[in-house]
């Protein structure tokens, strides 16, 4: 592990199927959003997964191995049987599990139980929430509803945007055509195609509404947006527009970077740079904060600040220096220098955290070690604590443990710094009650554990 990535400016980009992952921070004010425009109702985001998935090779080796399910109460209520599975929620904000099975996808609910199912491959959660999306078995796109899984066909179309029901065509006459919540096509304005940054890099949508929509034949040159009922609400003037996050999108024509509001209006100072932070969630891509700059862009500017998706400024772009990394437990840690010290921040929420001196590595989002990985500070116990001789702490998973590494095998620590009986930390699962179970290993004993070590579901 490089311990000295956490030193440096230069601010990296992750894709991870298929989202990209980029940097970006703002600075708004405190102005609040105005009536909405028509089509722009946001989307319900789950908080976590309703069932804990257990992974179990076959006899002989095969690849993907086997998928089972754990219930809330730690029993295995599903062996595992199935080949992949996605977390969707519902059009109500209920959570559903859908599993691949050789020839059909299942909807299961929070007990395990098969609720709907349907012949097919899963694709993933969406367009939208209340469906999923496989491909038949002769690959035509589909869409299913939650949690029956009734069909509703997407058809052939050169190109679909699973992320939002969205429909583009290529060719002669590129078309981007919406899909609404009942299944039901809605052409837009004539000319309307997928804006894309730079005429190559897609613009992720967020799930919310209005859409960035660019106007042919310009190519996605200039951008705007477009509502549910195909109309445009923002003509293609912008020369950049980025999806809507929490009822905010980041914009820039002429005269800069800024915030605007779903009624278009301006909430923001501007800026010489905005770019989003993308995390990828379970349908969308999910913004979940922005990095800005006032002199020059956000990769070269000697300063740069840093906003949550609802415009909290949690680092001032005129005094700071960012540096974001995505850690090793999959989420995003960002690191602040301004004038009172170095901070730890996380998002979307924006919590930040002073660190001591010399402890700027970012392990997890919690967990931050020196160059020489010999030191971990927590910023969930505010403890500092030594890693035992001969070992390194080379990663954290979530604010509960530290893996280190030596020449003779890994060690697992806690939060405090106490030796655990754990071999291995492995998958991280965020549950819909908001608890936190970590898939780990001790001796001829596996399964989940919560923060404090205790054990949920274990087998030998």
């Amino acid at each position: 592990m490089d311990h000295g990535r956490g030193l440096t400016r230069t601010i990296t980009a992750l894709a991870s199927a298929g989202v990209l992952v980029a940097l970006v921070g703002c600075g708004a004010t405190d102005t609040p959003p105005s009536t909405p425009l028509p089509g722009t109702d946001q989307v319900v985001e789950p908080t976590g997964t309703p069932l804990l998935p257990v992974r179990h090779q076959t006899e002989p080796p095969t690849d993907p191995e086997l998928i089972g399910f754990v219930d809330m109460s730690g029993q295995l209520v599903v062996e595992p049987s199935y080949l992949d599975f996605a977390v969707c929620p519902g059009a109500d904000g209920e959570v559903f599990v859908v599993a691949q099975g050789a020839e059909q996808v299942d909807v299961l609910d929070s007990a395990g139980t098969v609720v709907g199912s349907a012949p097919g491959q899963l694709s993933g959660c969406g367009p939208i929430p209340g469906y999923a999306r496989l491909f038949s078995l002769d690959w035509q796109r589909l869409a299913v509803t939650l949690p029956d899984a009734a069909v509703s066909d997407l058809g052939h179309a050169d190109g679909v945007d699973h992320h939002r029901f969205a429909e583009y065509t290529t060719g002669d006459e590129p078309r981007l055509v919406l899909v609404d919540r009942d299944g039901l096509r809605v052409p837009t304005q004539a000319g309307a195609v997928r804006y894309e940054l730079g005429a190559t890099a897609e613009v992720y949508p967020s799930g919310e509404w209005p859409v960035p929509a660019g106007q042919h034949p310009q190519e996605g040159s200039h951008g705007g947006y477009i509502d549910q009922s195909g109309r445009w609400v923002a003509p293609p003037t912008f020369t950049t527009v980025y999806p809507f996050a929490h009822g905010y999108a980041a914009v820039a024509d002429q005269t800069g970077f800024y915030f605007v509001d779903t009624t278009l209006s301006q909430v923001s100072v501007t800026y010489t740079d905005i770019q989003p932070i993308w995390n990828a969630g379970p349908i969308f891509a999910q913004i979940i904060g922005y990095h800005v700059a006032l002199d020059g862009d956000v990769w070269d500017s000697d300063y740069a600040g840093l906003v949550t998706p609802d415009l909290k400024v949690v680092a001032d772009p005129a005094t700071s220096q960012v540096t974001c990394l995505w850690v090793d437990d999959l989420s995003w840690a960002c690191l602040v220098d301004d004038d009172t010290g170095t901070w730890l921040v996380t998002l979307p929420d924006g919590a930040r955290s002073q660190l001591p001196d010399g402890l700027r590595v970012a392990l997890s989002a919690h967990l931050v070690t020196n160059d020489k990985g010999t030191q971990v500070y927590s910023t969930v116990t505010n403890q500092t604590f030594d890693v035992p001789p001969g070992f390194v702490a080379t990663s954290g998973h979530g604010g509960a443990f530290v893996v280190c590494e030596s020449a003779n095998g890994l060690l697992v620590l806690d939060s405090t710094g106490a030796r655990t009986r754990f071999d291995t930390v492995g998958e991280v699962v965020t549950t819909t009650d908001g608890k936190t179970y970590y898939w780990v290993t001790s001796g001829d004993q596996q399964g989940y554990v919560d923060a404090t070590g205790t054990w949920l579901y274990s087998e030998h």
